[in-house]
């Protein structure tokens, strides 16, 4: 690439969680749009004390003071510390985008305001499962909810999630033709009772049942034993790149809605992309323009009707329709070009 090939590229800063390197796919997406990408994680870095000092100084406050949050302290601001000197080396930016800000100290969110022309923010959580969010919403010149009576609520964008659409081979279909259902999420309390019974019950429909779940260590003792017995107990997170790989081979993708969001979830546009089936206990899903009882069932409605539901053919939607919700028109609607 030529040099005024690049000056003529627009500039993004891109602030991200580590979560399922989902930030690896982003960052793809963009570069493919033709985006030159600056990315700024959380948390930047692996922990390394800034001198001989330091841990010496933790220890001390640990055990003279019983100060438990001393390293807590020293890790923020090793993270910060190394955010703002990314963020100002390639300063300054056409465009700023920033996945979960919660995530991020407000002296990031300054930094970055100060370095771009357009600061925008996507949060695909539930607000009020993120009380952080509400002071940095100032810091953004537009801010995008995933839910949307989150939108209407504190009169913020909203904006579905979305699929990615950089190339990449062809879905492949499920192996020896055989009916597969494949479930990936984090750990949820709230969704244990819904996710056993269903597994109970998929094991009698589908030739080849997947399920897996990441656990944090905090959650560990809470995993009922059928979990253990019968999935995939994962401590480390799925890299979001392998998910999609997994997504590919199964006729059938899994979503179970956690009771607070609204929203729809990322295997809702996954489903959308490639063609699978979905069944989804988000009651919303009904009046979601991509709806087609064919292509989507509402497990609310009971298990009774999913061997009818799996019988029907996939009913291909217009090509705008599925498009509308790919990658690179929804960053164009986040920077309103």
């Amino acid at each position: 690439m030529t040099d005024n090939a690049k000056k003529n590229k627009a500039r993004i800063l891109l602030l991200m969680p580590k979560d399922y390197q989902l930030y690896t796919l982003v960052v793809k997406n963009l570069e493919y749009l033709g985006y030159e990408v600056t990315l700024v994680l959380t948390p930047f870095d692996r922990f390394r004390y800034a001198n001989f000092w330091e841990p010496i100084h933790h220890f001390i406050r640990k055990v003279c003071f019983n100060d438990r949050e001393v390293k807590a302290h020293l890790m923020r601001r090793f993270n910060k510390d190394r955010q703002l000197t990314a963020i100002q080396a390639h300063a300054p930016y056409d465009y700023g985008l920033v996945f979960r800000c919660d995530f991020f100290d407000p002296d990031v969110l300054q930094q970055a305001r100060k370095s771009v022309e357009t600061l925008v923010a996507y949060h695909y959580d539930g607000l009020g499962v993120s009380p952080g969010v509400f002071e940095r919403i100032p810091f953004f010149d537009r801010f995008f909810v995933f839910d949307p009576s989150d939108a209407r609520q504190y009169d913020l964008g909203y904006a579905t999630n979305f699929y990615f659409d950089y190339p990449e081979p062809a879905a492949a279909p499920s192996p020896d033709g055989k009916s597969t259902i494949y479930y990936l999420a984090s750990f949820h309390e709230s969704r244990n009772e819904q996710v056993v019974a269903f597994h109970r019950y998929a094991k009698e429909v589908f030739d080849l049942v997947t399920f897996e779940m990441v656990v944090s260590r905090k959650d560990r003792k809470k995993i009922p034993r059928y979990i253990k017995e019968n999935m995939i107990i994962h401590r480390d997170q799925i890299p979001f790149e392998q998910h999609l790989e997994r997504i590919k081979h199964s006729s059938v993708i899994l979503d179970f809605s956690i009771s607070a969001h609204r929203g729809y979830s990322f295997r809702v546009f996954e489903a959308l992309k490639y063609k699978k089936k979905l069944i989804t206990t988000n009651p919303h899903i009904i009046r979601a323009e991509f709806y087609h009882p064919h292509n989507i069932y509402l497990l609310d409605q009971g298990t009774a009707g999913i061997p009818e539901f799996l019988r029907k053919p996939y009913v291909d939607l217009p090509q705008e329709l599925v498009a509308k919700y790919s990658f690179s028109q929804w960053v164009n609607r986040m920077f309103a070009i």
